[in-house]
């Protein structure tokens, strides 16, 4: 199971809350609820936990909002739950239910999508690129994005279209742009 009683920690054999996607990086793992809340732990040296720190965790930990819309912790808000994760080598990937895609930890190649290379402790939206969205990726509510992946430095997305985004690391042509950009 996930977690422990009496920490204040969702256990993954909890019947109302179960765990329903799960990734895994590099020494580092990230679990989805039934409810929307993330759940990370293991090496956080670049933030990849999304807790605002580089502490090491040995036991799950929620994932703070960043720039999500909730309160306190990523995918806490009901009407727009988290419904994907997915890992890189040292960084994080959330898919919201709105579409918008949610990226934290190690950007030094730009897999977080948001045009710098600064690490980020805390989830933040990846911004259009090429999308024809108004700020984000993901958007416009006629072409969500339906699913996301991990690679070891860049990101991957998929619109309801079928058009395939991807950004971060390209030295080996993983981005699909014909080049070696990243």
């Amino acid at each position: 199971s996930i977690g422990c009683h009496g920490r204040g920690f969702m256990r993954g054999d909890n019947p109302i809350n179960k765990i329903i996607d799960i990734a895994a990086g590099e020494y580092f793992s990230i679990a989805l609820a039934e409810d929307g809340t993330v759940y990370t732990w293991g090496r956080n040296h670049r933030g990849q936990l999304g807790d605002s720190t580089d502490t090491e965790r040995h036991i799950p930990i929620k994932v703070l909002k960043g720039e999500y819309t909730g309160t306190t912790y990523l995918g806490e808000d009901q009407n727009n739950k988290i419904i994907k994760v997915s890992l890189g080598h040292s960084h994080s990937i959330a898919l919201a239910e709105d579409g918008t895609v949610y990226n934290w930890g190690r950007n030094t190649d730009g897999q977080l999508g948001n045009n710098t290379i600064t690490h980020s402790w805390v989830p933040i939206r990846v911004l259009t690129g090429d999308y024809n969205g108004i700020n984000y990726l993901g958007d416009s509510p006629n072409n969500k994005v339906i699913t996301i992946a991990g690679g070891s430095f860049f990101s991957t997305a998929v619109v309801e279209d079928g058009t395939v985004y991807n950004w971060g690391q390209n030295l080996t042509g993983q981005i699909g742009d014909s080049t070696e950009v990243n």
